[in-house]
C-alpha cells in the first residue's frame, strides 16, 4: 500500500510518510533509539476520509510492528471492547461490523493515534515497553519524546477536517487528559471546558473515556456497568457533554432521534418499568436480556446447548457477550438467579453470591457453556459464580 503524504494533515486511509521528528534522510520504517526510548517511524490512519468521530489512542503499540495486513493493525484484539465503549456513547449501533470501520469505506468513523508514531520505553537492555507509565512518561515536559506528542498534536489535532464533530481520546489517566486538555487549548484557544472530561468549540467536542486495553478490563467493565460507581459515572458524563440522553446504557435504545431528548427517556423508563411487575416470572428477565439484545443495549449471544436432553435444554437461558464473558439463566425458580463467568464488582446488588473455582466440580447446568465446562472430566474451565438478584432490573444491570 503506497504512503499518503502529509500536506498539514492526513486523513487518508493507510500509511502516513512523516519524517518530521526524524533526520534527514530518513526513510519509512526507521528506528530512533535514544535516551531510554525507541520511536518507530511507523504513522498511519485508518478509516473514513472525511470522519465525522476520530478515536485517537496515544500511539502505536507492538502490533505495529508485526507483519498483520495493515487493516488488521489498529486496536488488533481490542476491537470487540472498543466497539462496546463507542456503541456506549452512541457512536455506532449494536448491529455495527467494526472491522469493516478499518477499512478505506468506512463513512464516519476515523482512527489512528494522539503520537502517529510508535513510542517504546525502555525496561531492560533492549526491550522496549509501549504500556503501563509509557504516556506519562512520554508527555513529561523534560521527556525525551515530548517533541512528539508537541509536533504530532501541531500536525494532526491542530488541522482537522470540517467534517469532524467528536474526538474520543481513549484513556482516562488524570496527568494525561489535563496535559492534552492544555494542549488542545493552545491549538483551538476558543477551546471551553464542559465537564472533568470533555471539552468543545464552537464545532468540535472533545471527550476522555475509559481505553479497550485487554488490561483495563475490570475499569471497562466498571465503567460500562449501571451502577453508581464512579467510573460509571465517568461515561454518563461524556454522555451528557456528547448530548446523549443521559439514561443508562441498559435503558438505551433506538427511539426516535427527532423526538426531545427528555420526553424519549421517560417514555424509555415507562418501557422498563411496564416489562416487570411485582409478579414478574423469570422469563420475563430472559425476555428483557433478549430485547436489550435486539435494541442495541447489549451486544451478545445466545448459546446453543450442546446436549440432547429436552430438561437440559429447559434449565437455563445461555449468552456469550462481546467481551467473551458467558451468562446463564435460570428459567424455573422464584429468584432472579444466574450463572457468570464474570464477578460482581463492588457496589453491585447482589442478593446471594456464591463462587466456585475451576478446581470445584462444576454445575451439571453448566456442561455447555465453552468457557465454563472445562477440557475433560467434571471440573470447570474458569470460576465461575452464582448469583441471585432481588429484582430483574438488577439482573439485568449486571449482564449488561
Amino acid at each position: 500500500m503506497p504512503s499518503i503524504s502529509v500536506d498539514g494533515a492526513s486523513f487518508q486511509h493507510g500509511p502516513i510518510s512523516c519524517f518530521s521528528c526524524f533526520p534527514k534522510g530518513s526513510v519509512s520504517g526507521c528506528v530512533l533509539e535514544s535516551d531510554g526510548w525507541r520511536v518507530d517511524n511507523n504513522p498511519g490512519y485508518w478509516g473514513a476520509a472525511n470522519p465525522e468521530v476520530l478515536v485517537l489512542g496515544f500511539s502505536k503499540g507492538a502490533n505495529q510492528r508485526s507483519s498483520l495486513p495493515f487493516e488488521q493493525i489498529a486496536f488488533h484484539n481490542a476491537r470487540s471492547k472498543l466497539a462496546e465503549i463507542l456503541g456506549a456513547l452512541g457512536l455506532i449501533g449494536a448491529a455495527t461490523d467494526i472491522d469493516a470501520c478499518f477499512t478505506a469505506a468506512e463513512p464516519k468513523l476515523g482512527f489512528a493515534s494522539v503520537v502517529r508514531c510508535g513510542l517504546g520505553k525502555e525496561v531492560a537492555p533492549g526491550k522496549y515497553a509501549t504500556s503501563g507509565d509509557v504516556v506519562r512518561s512520554a508527555i513529561a515536559s523534560g521527556s525525551a519524546v515530548r517533541r512528539f506528542f508537541d509536533g504530532c498534536t501541531d500536525r494532526f489535532l491542530k488541522y482537522l477536517p470540517t467534517s469532524v464533530r467528536v474526538v474520543v481520546f481513549l484513556g482516562l489517566d488524570g496527568p494525561y487528559l489535563e496535559t492534552l486538555f492544555q494542549r488542545v487549548g493552545q491549538l483551538h484557544p476558543s477551546a471551553r471546558r464542559l465537564n472533568d472530561l470533555a471539552y468543545a468549540t464552537e464545532t468540535i467536542t472533545f471527550v476522555h473515556v475509559i481505553h479497550p486495553s485487554p488490561l483495563a478490563t475490570s475499569h471497562r467493565r466498571a465503567w460500562l456497568r449501571d451502577d453508581d460507581s464512579s467510573l460509571a459515572g465517568k461515561r454518563r458524563e461524556v454522555r451528557v457533554a456528547l448530548g446523549k440522553a443521559s439514561g443508562e446504557v441498559v435503558a438505551r435504545s433506538r427511539l426516535n432521534t427527532s423526538a426531545p431528548k427528555r420526553e424519549a427517556s421517560k417514555l424509555h423508563e415507562k418501557t422498563i418499568a411496564s416489562a416487570f411487575s411485582p409478579s414478574a416470572k423469570i422469563e420475563d428477565l430472559i425476555g428483557m436480556v433478549r430485547l436489550a439484545i435486539e435494541k442495541g443495549s447489549l451486544v451478545a449471544t445466545q448459546i446453543g446447548n450442546l446436549r440432547d436432553d429436552e430438561d437440559e435444554l429447559k434449565k437455563l437461558f445461555r449468552m456469550r457477550r462481546a467481551d467473551g464473558e458467558e451468562f446463564a439463566i435460570v428459567r424455573t425458580g422464584l429468584g432472579y438467579r444466574l450463572w457468570s463467568s464474570v464477578s460482581p464488582a463492588e457496589g453491585v446488588p447482589v442478593a446471594e453470591s456464591v463462587e466456585y473455582p475451576p478446581t470445584r466440580t462444576r454445575h451439571s447446568n453448566l456442561g455447555c457453556m465453552p468457557k465454563l465446562r472445562g477440557p475433560k472430566g467434571r471440573n470447570l474451565g474458569a470460576r465461575a459464580w452464582k448469583l441471585r438478584f432481588n429484582t430483574p432490573q438488577d439482573a439485568l444491570n449486571f449482564v449488561v
